[in-house]
């Protein structure tokens, strides 16, 4: 039997197993004597609530059997979130950058400083001259000549200097440069890795007004982690081209490495209060999203969940339901199928 056929056995298997468990479960449970017991220990569908809701009834032993699972609703805050790119950047263009300001402005140091001792012994000779001659014209020549030289090359060091800062400032904006040019401690934990720096870059149809303090950021298959805002990007990631900005994350939180893509989540617009539906309470039926809340101790109501607001591992509903209700967790799947099962009744003794 080939892989295909296999995994068709299988999958029939499944539904029938499933199928007998519904059957089991809906009919009634009887003694050892083949009679009925009067627990009404069975599960009722097609039944609805007084104002029309979809509702299945099931006994208490019976939910512990099928293993039914249901846990209170909490009421949260949350903000509307934009899923941006982000890629973490690599310290050694921190520390390039570093090495081309610092020769710089050793250039401009030392030019400086060669500068000052030949105009000095310019004015010391000009004044000698000036004195009856006790030097020469051409020494005095010859100190000019040095000083005006030297000039030269401290204006050169200088435009070097500038050219430098500017560079820097263009790629990474003023407050990373900052940090680059006073070889600042937070510079220092960025090129020991214990800090990383992340582009995080929106869509090009995305904008944002003011710029999230806190994001979180994710990599697949891993629990997201915080990141903080240092300033805006003033170039953009080329392959996405939206808006850019740089956020300061501590390396140990998801062991981020340079080169990593992540996604980051930006809190946008007012915050909103909502009850948490988790998603492993959630069942589809015709494209729509449905939970099962448990109205007492044996009635399970259908509800419409709404999924305008997808939130992690859930979606808020800010409205439809209530903190402190109980939604099934575990055998939602089951109940939606034992809803459209045709009604069983009980048998009398």
């Amino acid at each position: 039997m080939n892989a295909s056929l296999k995994r068709k056995a299988i999958a029939t298997a499944v539904i029938l197993i499933a199928a007998a468990v519904l059957v089991w479960l809906a009919a009634p449970v009887r003694n050892r004597t083949g009679g009925p017991q009067k627990d009404a220990q069975t599960m009722k569908p097609g039944a609805t609530t007084p104002g029309g809701a979809p509702a299945v009834s099931v006994s208490q032993s019976s939910q512990k059997k099928a293993g039914i699972v249901t846990m209170p609703l909490e009421l949260v805050s949350h903000r509307e979130e934009l899923r941006a790119y982000g890629t973490v950047l690599q310290s050694n263009d921190l520390i390039g950058m570093r090495k081309d300001f610092a020769a710089a402005k050793a250039s401009v140091d030392r030019s400086s400083a060669l500068l000052d001792a030949s105009a000095k012994e310019y004015e010391r000779l000009k004044a000698l001259y000036e004195d009856n001659r006790n030097v020469s014209e051409k020494a005095l020549q010859a100190a000019e000549a040095k000083w005006r030289s030297d000039e030269a090359t401290a204006y050169e060091a200088k435009i070097s200097l500038q050219t430098v800062e500017s560079a820097v400032r263009l790629y990474w904006g003023d407050k990373i440069g900052a940090w680059i040019f006073d070889s600042s401690p937070q510079f220092r934990k960025l090129i020991t890795m214990e800090d990383v720096l992340i582009r995080v870059t929106l869509p090009p149809d995305l904008q944002i007004a003011a710029e999230p303090q806190r994001i979180r950021v994710q990599l697949m298959g891993r629990s997201s982690f915080p990141a903080k805002f240092v300033s805006r990007a003033p170039a953009t990631d080329p392959r996405i081209q939206g808006m850019s900005f740089f956020y300061l994350s501590p390396s140990y939180k998801a062991r981020l490495i340079p080169g990593m893509n992540v996604e980051a989540y930006m809190p946008a617009g007012p915050g909103m209060r909502g009850v948490f539906i988790p998603a492993e309470a959630i069942v589809w039926q015709n494209g729509r999203a449905w939970g099962y809340v448990l109205e007492d101790t044996v009635r399970f109501v259908r509800r419409p969940v709404p999924t305008e607001y997808p939130v992690k591992d859930g979606y808020l509903a800010v409205k439809g339901f209530s903190a402190g209700e109980r939604i099934a967790v575990k055998g939602a799947q089951m109940l939606l199928s034992a809803e459209f099962q045709p009604a069983r009744h009980e048998e009398e003794d």
